[in-house]
C-alpha cells in the first residue's frame, strides 16, 4: 500500500512539474549532462547569466496540466468509493494537493492512466498505464499465482522503459521495491488482505482522544480505555442501537430462499415508493420478460408450444394459458404446485417506483437523482450470453409484489450503442463508449441482479480541441465492492463472483514495450522557467560512482579526515558497518 502510495506520489508530482516533490530538478538535469545522457534536456544557457530548463515530454505541459485539473475536478465516484477530489484541486487549475494514501489509490489504478493517455505520447504514457494496470491487477479480488509470475517477468520491461524516460533521481528504492510485489502476493496471499488502509482509518480515531497536548500519549491510553469499557457494557444491551447492531451504510436485506430464478431479484429501498400504474401493453410485457426469465417454467412454455397452432403468437397467449393450467391444478390439490409457482403463475398484484435501493451491498440511484448529487452511482453494466458487456444508466427501479409476498425487482436502463469499434474503443486495457446513440430502445428492462455498477469517467479534452467533440465519450471505470468471503487467498481457477469483483487475468498487461522508442525526450521550442546557474552547480560527489584512477586501483574508500567525526569502519567478517568514536578507544 504505501509503495503504491510513493510511487504514485513521485510519477505524478513528477508530470504535474511540482518543484517541491518532482524528481525532474535543476540537479537532476545538470546529471544527465556530467553523464553525457540525453543532451536534449540539458539545461540551456540563455546568454543573460541564467539556464533555461527545456521542457520534458515525460511532464504534462502549463495547459495540459490545467486541463487536467479540470478533468480531476469533475470526477464523481461511487458512494463510498473514495473521497471529493473537487475539493483537492486549486482555484486556478494548476495543483492537486491534500491527498491521502486512499486517494492515491484511486488515483493511480483509476484516473492517472487516463491523464498520461491524452496528455502524453504514446511512448511515455503505454509504460504508465501498464504499471498503473500492475498495481490494478495486484489488488484484484481473485488473485492467479500464474499470473503474478507472468507479471513480474512484464514488470522488468515496464521498468526499463521508465528508465528510458525519466531522470536518475526518479529511480529511488520505492521504485525498485515494485519488482517485489508479485513474489510478495505468491507468498502472502491477497493484498487487500494485508494492507494498512484500516489502520490508517484508524489513526484519526486514536488522535481524537487527546485532549491534554502535553500529554498525547496519555489521553489516548485513557481514552481507549473508555472507549473499550463501552463497547464491553454496549454488549448487554438489548434494544438498544450500538455499533455491533447498526446495520451499514449500504447493508441489504437478507434473501429469503426461492426456488424461482426471479424472486430472489431483492433490493432494499431507500426512498418512499410510489405506486405506479403501467399500461396495458407494457404491463404484459413485462410480465412476459418476467416469465421468459425464468429456466424453471421451460417444460410449460415447450409443452405450449407443440400444442399451439401455426402462427400462434407465444407471448401473447402463453401466460394466460399458463396461468389457467396453475390454478387449475393446484384446484385439483395437485402436490406439485408450490406457493410460489402460483405466484409466478398469477402475476403480479402492484408495482412501486423507487429512485435508489441496495442490491446486493451496492447502492443504485436513478440518472435523474444522480445528476443533483457529488456521487454517482447510477452506472450499470450488463454481460450477455456470449461474454458482450452492455453498458448504460439506470432510469427507474420497479418492484412488482406478487402472491405470498414474492417480489421481483427490475431495472430499467438506457443503453449505449458499443457494437462499432467507432462507439467503443478499448485501447491499453481503457475502454471508451460513445454515449450519443441509444441501444435496445424496445428492450430496456434488466433484473436487478444482473446489474453490475460502474461509473463514468469524462474523456478528457486535448489542447486545442473542441470541448463538444468528447461531450459523448465517457470512459468505463469498473467498481470493486471490497466484502470479505471465506475463500483461498490464491485461487488457480476463475469463480463466479457475485459482487462485482475482478479477477487478476481480466487485468493482463498486454502492451508491446519492445517497439517503443525514446529519441527525443524534450518538447521542441519550449522552454520551463529560468535558474541561476548558482542553483544547478553539483557537488562533485553527487551522483557519481567511485572512480577507480582516483582510489590508485585498490578499490577502498578512504573516509578518514581531520576533523574529530565519527569514523566509519566495517568488520570484514560479516560486512557490518560500525561507527567508533573517540569516547570507545
Amino acid at each position: 500500500m504505501h509503495i503504491e502510495k510513493n510511487v504514485c506520489e513521485s510519477l505524478f508530482n513528477t508530470l504535474l512539474m511540482n518543484k517541491d516533490k518532482s524528481k525532474d530538478t535543476d540537479k537532476a538535469r545538470r546529471v544527465l549532462e556530467k553523464w553525457n545522457i540525453r543532451p536534449e534536456l540539458w539545461l540551456v544557457d540563455n546568454g543573460r547569466g541564467k539556464l533555461s530548463k527545456p521542457y520534458a515530454k515525460f511532464s504534462f505541459t502549463n495547459t495540459d496540466k490545467s486541463l487536467f485539473c479540470q478533468f480531476i475536478r469533475g470526477v464523481k465516484l461511487p458512494d463510498g468509493f473514495g473521497s471529493n477530489f473537487k475539493h483537492k484541486v486549486t482555484e486556478n487549475d494548476t495543483q492537486i494537493t491534500g491527498m491521502k494514501s486512499p486517494d492515491h489509490h484511486i488515483m493511480m489504478q483509476w484516473l492517472l492512466p487516463i491523464g498520461a493517455r491524452a496528455y502524453l505520447d504514446k511512448n511515455i504514457s503505454t509504460p504508465i498505464i501498464e504499471l498503473c494496470h500492475f498495481f490494478k491487477q495486484l489488488c484484484a479480488r481473485n488473485l492467479m499465482s500464474s499470473d503474478m509470475q507472468d507479471t513480474e517477468e512484464k514488470l522488468i520491461n515496464i521498468l526499463c522503459s521508465f528508465e528510458q524516460i525519466f531522470p536518475p533521481s526518479f529511480f529511488d528504492v520505492m521504485i525498485h521495491l515494485v519488482m517485489h510485489l508479485p513474489e510478495e502476493a505468491i507468498q502472502g496471499g491477497h493484498v487487500y488482505m494485508r494492507w494498512m488502509y484500516p489502520f490508517e482509518r484508524y489513526m484519526p480515531m486514536l488522535k481524537n482522544y487527546v485532549r491534554n497536548k502535553a500529554r498525547p500519549k496519555g489521553s489516548i491510553a485513557e481514552g481507549y480505555v473508555a472507549d473499550e469499557a463501552l463497547t464491553f457494557c454496549s454488549r448487554y444491551l438489548k434494544g438498544v442501537p450500538t455499533r455491533f447492531n447498526r446495520p451499514d451504510r449500504n447493508e441489504d436485506a437478507p434473501i429469503p430462499t426461492h426456488e424461482f430464478y426471479v424472486f430472489p431479484s431483492l433490493c432494499t429501498p431507500i426512498d418512499k415508493g410510489v405506486d405506479t400504474k403501467l399500461d396495458r401493453e407494457l404491463w404484459a410485457k413485462l410480465i412476459w420478460f418476467i416469465l421468459n426469465n425464468n429456466s424453471e417454467i421451460e417444460d410449460y412454455k415447450d409443452e405450449f408450444t407443440t400444442l399451439m397452432s401455426p402462427g400462434t403468437n407465444l407471448q401473447a397467449n402463453f401466460p394466460n394459458r399458463f396461468k389457467q393450467k396453475i390454478n387449475h391444478l393446484r384446484a385439483n390439490n395437485e402436490s406439485s404446485i408450490s406457493n410460489e409457482l402460483l405466484a409466478l403463475a398469477n402475476g403480479p398484484r402492484f408495482a412501486n417506483s423507487y429512485t435508489a435501493c441496495i442490491v446486493n451491498g451496492v447502492r443504485f440511484v436513478i440518472e435523474s437523482r444522480d445528476l443533483r448529487r457529488t456521487t454517482q452511482n447510477s452506472g450499470i453494466s450488463t454481460t450477455g450470453h456470449d461474454g458482450t458487456k452492455y453498458y448504460g444508466v439506470l432510469e427507474d427501479i420497479l418492484e412488482f409484489g406478487y402472491l405470498n409476498r414474492c417480489k421481483v425487482v427490475l431495472f430499467r436502463c438506457k443503453r449505449y450503442k458499443t457494437n462499432n469499434t467507432k462507439l467503443c474503443v478499448i485501447k491499453n486495457n481503457i475502454t471508451s463508449i460513445s454515449t450519443q446513440t441509444k441501444w435496445f430502445k424496445n428492450d430496456q428492462y434488466i433484473l436487478a441482479t444482473q446489474a453490475d455498477q460502474v461509473f463514468y469517467l469524462d474523456e478528457p479534452s486535448k489542447a486545442g480541441q473542441r470541448v463538444q467533440s468528447n461531450r459523448y465519450w465517457k470512459v468505463v471505470q469498473e467498481v470493486n465492492h471490497w466484502k470479505i468471503w471465506d475463500q483461498d487467498i490464491i485461487t488457480e481457477t476463475q469463480e463466479t463472483d457475485i459482487i462485482h469483483g475482478s479477477t487478476s487475468s481480466d487485468l493482463s498487461l498486454s502492451a508491446n514495450l519492445d517497439s517503443l522508442t525514446y529519441d527525443g525526450l524534450s518538447r521542441a521550442g519550449a522552454t520551463n522557467f529560468n535558474v541561476s546557474p548558482e542553483h544547478v552547480d553539483l557537488d562533485d560527489n553527487a551522483y557519481e560512482d567511485v572512480d577507480d584512477e582516483d582510489n590508485d586501483g585498490d578499490n577502498e574508500i578512504d573516509v578518514t579526515d581531520d576533523s574529530e567525526d565519527d569514523l566509519l569502519e566495517t568488520n570484514n567478517e560479516c560486512g557490518v558497518v560500525t561507527y567508533h568514536t573517540d569516547e570507545d578507544d
